[in-house]
């Protein structure tokens, strides 16, 4: 699941969540994040009402974890007891994306079928894919493939 891939801890055990409510307001958020980001990159009016409605439900608070004797990193820990406090990380990034993102540098992946955005941090800016190892790789070999079907 994209969320273990992500990093996101297992969901609570404790939790009582009505079946299916996790993906429900997993795909809402992802629809209000993809609706706001299109409407960002486009210049448009920003829709955030329902961002904000999200954000409202949230509940964190910030720690401090010693990397060393020396080195320390500040951390947020979420309480994790709703479906919304669970992917209060992503919604947080979304927010973070909005307000800070250069979005000349946020881009379509040019992935066959592929509906993706991602931010291209690269230094040359010339990014094409959403995954280099997954998607630009798949790109490279058909390129390769046709082009020897050509030679043929």
């Amino acid at each position: 699941m994209w969320t273990i891939r992500e990093g996101f801890r297992d969901t609570p055990s404790s939790t009582t969540w009505p079946d299916g409510a996790l993906l429900r307001k997993a795909r809402n958020l992802r629809e209000i994040a993809r609706n706001a980001v299109e409407a960002r990159k486009s210049k448009k009016t920003i829709p955030l009402e329902e961002l904000n409605d999200f954000l409202g439900h949230l509940v964190s608070h910030c720690i401090l974890k010693a990397k060393s004797r020396i080195e320390f990193r500040l951390e947020r820990v979420y309480r994790q007891k709703t479906v919304e406090e669970y992917l209060a990380p992503v919604a947080e990034s979304v927010t973070e994306l909005l307000s800070h993102a250069d979005f000349d540098l946020v881009r379509h992946c040019e992935g066959e079928q592929c509906v993706l955005r991602f931010y291209d941090r690269t230094k040359s800016q010339r990014r094409r894919w959403c995954s280099p190892q997954f998607r630009g790789n798949r790109a490279k070999v058909a390129a390769f493939r046709a082009r020897a079907k050509r030679s043929r």
